[in-house]
């Protein structure tokens, strides 16, 4: 601060530890945000929806093709 007061903040389970968890939609909004840049937007969805139902995925290749960079 500009009067040289300082602040700080400790926390034994941040956002996201098991003690503290995140909902699924918190971790898929992080997740968009994040691969968006990265990949195509449309694969990122996709590769959200391939992920909320894994067991059902038979070829991994295929959350493979979706994980590739834009061009």
């Amino acid at each position: 601060m500009k009067d040289g007061t300082e602040y700080s903040a400790s926390t034994d389970a941040p956002r996201g530890d098991p003690a503290n968890p995140i909902s699924y939609d918190e971790l898929a909004e992080k997740f968009k945000a994040l691969a968006k840049n990265v990949i195509p937007e449309a694969n990122v969805y996709q590769l959200l929806d391939k992920i909320k139902t894994l067991e059902q995925v038979s070829d991994i290749d295929v959350l493979l093709d979706l994980c590739r960079p834009g061009k």
